[in-house]
């Protein structure tokens, strides 16, 4: 199967994906447009879980000339 779209964004490429992905307003759930090699659309919608692996923003900064890590909080961490 092949990705087409993600949250009705076209996606053209591994970069286009990651680009949607990488999104800071990205909801919860993912849904995705898939095509197979019949060329018959279907739909998967993925929700995130960090649970097990909590998601990370590995950044270069170029002003200390080293690597950054950004653990992104989860929900159940973010305080109201």
């Amino acid at each position: 199967r092949r990705v087409v779209s993600a949250n009705q964004q076209t996606v053209g490429s591994v970069e286009d994906l990651i680009q949607v992905l990488q999104d800071p307003d990205l909801p919860n759930e993912v849904r995705l447009q898939l095509v197979n090699l019949k060329g018959r659309p279907s739909t998967v919608v993925l929700r995130r879980d960090e649970r097990y692996w909590r998601s990370e923003i590995i950044q270069w900064d170029s002003a200390s000339q080293s690597w950054t890590r950004q653990t992104l909080a989860m929900d159940s961490e973010v305080s109201n």
